[in-house]
């Protein structure tokens, strides 16, 4: 019994007596035990492998050499320096970059972490590739990268989630709650009728969530459907270009890229379903005319101005009652319009309108009520007429409400333009 259980080694034979004859087979069945004994033991060399777990009984391995493979057990002082999860100084290229771990990993496994010196500035969606494995993609509070979240010099951690890498912290820090920079829209040139233009930019997403940043202009034809990239279709695919009709355009991710879209969706429900758009945010908005051309308009910040103004009211046979009627506008719906108003009458006291949103209590333009009240009138002229411009809020049909002072007063309505804030408060 070369062991006792406990690890305590008994001889399996009585002591041998001063100066008696010893027993071959108790000398043989002696020799034979301890034989076995010191077979079950460690050699100090490393020839025995334990065969079962080695409790130290709160005791320590002293001395210990750092491990080197992913079978050896780590020295303090690596665990202390982080030396499993530093990959050193980066390689490959900006946007597909690679570390090195010693010891090297074999496989990459959900909850590993690392971290590493950027060896470039990435400009768009990264790659990294650690010890020769797959190269995984890196994503930023949950989306891909779109260029400079990572910089030259820069020390960054990522964690594995089963797919790709997180990046825990960026260089670029988040927009705050709605922001949006550049981004604005103009007619082609080339296509004014079909194609317009989006200047480079950046936004946050309509749910606040994640950037998107649109590093290089495009062009987006609305009269063909969706594909990534510039100069090509941006209509959502299960829509066919109308006439006389909105079109919103998004800012949106697809397959991890920044790119742009028009939808006749606020909220890109189009985009999202033909073309799985995983974040959006709505720019701006354009129309079509009679033709399924888009009409001509110039932006200016929040300001969409038409290039040729749009008389969308010319009613010589207005209403006095509180209920008004309603008129539609060329501004889309929801926002603010910017109109001219021109009332003509036949007194000084009856060149008055009053005009409001659909959703407001019903009023007749008596007294201070007015918005559009005679300003001048000629002397001797036989008619009077007042103008006024002035900023009203239209509704889900990009409508209004008006009446006027008299029956016999007319009733002009230009829309200049139109105001949109895009989800800056939202």
């Amino acid at each position: 019994m070369p062991r006792n259980g406990s690890g305590v080694y008994s001889l399996p034979e009585a002591a041998f007596v001063f100066n008696t004859v010893i027993d071959e087979t108790v000398m043989n069945n002696q020799l034979s035990d301890i034989e076995s004994a010191l077979s079950a033991s460690l050699a100090a060399d490393g020839q025995k492998v334990p065969t079962a777990n080695l409790p130290m009984g709160n005791f320590r391995h002293t001395g210990v050499a750092n491990a080197s493979a992913r079978t050896d057990y780590a020295a303090a002082g690596q665990v202390q320096d982080s030396s499993f999860l530093w990959g050193g100084t980066s390689g490959g290229t900006a946007n597909a970059q690679t570390i090195a771990l010693t010891p090297a990993i074999t496989a990459y496994a959900a909850g590993q972490t690392f971290r590493f010196i950027a060896g470039a500035t990435n400009t768009g969606a990264t790659t990294i590739a650690v010890n020769g494995l797959a190269a995984t993609d890196i994503t930023y509070l949950g989306n891909p990268l779109t260029g400079g979240e990572i910089a030259s010099g820069g020390v960054y951690e990522v964690i594995y989630g089963g797919s790709d890498f997180h990046l825990v912290s960026s260089t670029k820090a988040p927009l705050v709650r709605g922001q949006l920079n550049g981004l604005e829209l103009s007619n082609n040139a080339t296509d004014s009728d079909h194609d317009i233009d989006i200047a480079t930019g950046a936004a946050r997403d309509s749910a606040n969530a994640i950037n998107l940043e649109l590093g290089t202009a495009l062009t987006k034809q609305i009269d063909a459907s969706w594909a990534s990239g510039d100069d090509a279709g941006g209509l959502s695919s299960s829509l066919t270009i109308a006439a006389d009709t909105w079109y919103y355009v998004h800012l949106i991710i697809v397959s991890g890229s920044v790119d742009v879209g028009f939808d006749t969706s606020l909220t890109a429900a189009n985009l999202v379903t033909d073309h799985s758009a995983t974040a959006y945010r709505r720019i701006g908005a354009v129309r079509t005319d009679s033709s399924s051309n888009i009409i001509a308009f110039h932006q200016h910040g929040d300001f969409f101005r038409w290039d040729t103004l749009q008389l969308d009211v010319s009613d010589t046979s207005t209403t006095t009652t509180a209920a008004g009627e309603d008129y539609t506008l060329s501004a889309p719906p929801n926002m603010f319009a910017e109109i001219a108003v021109e009332v003509d009458g036949v007194s000084i006291n009856q060149a008055r309108a009053y005009l409001c949103p659909t959703e407001a209590a019903e009023q007749q333009p008596t007294g201070d009520t007015a918005i559009i009240t005679a300003l001048t009138q000629a002397s001797g002229a036989s008619s009077t007429k007042a103008g006024s411009q002035a900023t009203i809020y239209v509704d889900g049909s990009s409508q209004i409400r008006g009446n006027t002072g008299n029956a016999s007063v007319d009733l002009y309505i230009t829309t200049v333009g139109w105001t949109d804030y895009r989800g800056k408060f939202d």
